[in-house]
């Protein structure tokens, strides 16, 4: 399982409903989500993802990289610390 804080720069997955980002045909499952401290556990094929969140996702680590990389974000540790558009993006292994 991987943590990611979720920024502007992922633009293809902020503000669209869980359900429209076909994310069981890509293994990859959203297992919670956490905004201003009220964590959303399995969250519905309704909830959306906002810049700010933090989200905890489940599936195999290529697929979550790439899922992050359409997304617009940073998956690896390698650019852990890289600015986007002048925001930093973090990527936290949970186990």
């Amino acid at each position: 399982m991987r943590q990611f804080h979720v920024t502007e720069a992922h633009i293809g997955i902020v503000n669209i409903a869980l359900k429209e980002l076909n994310l069981a045909q890509q293994d990859v499952k959203i297992m919670n989500r956490k905004r201003n401290n009220h964590i959303i556990k399995n969250p519905t094929g309704n909830t959306t993802v906002q810049p700010g969140d933090k989200v905890l996702v489940y599936g195999d680590i290529k697929n979550i990289q790439k899922f992050f990389i359409l997304s617009g974000g940073i998956q690896t540790r390698d650019t852990m610390k890289n600015k986007i558009r002048g925001l930093i993006v973090y990527e936290k292994r949970v186990v």
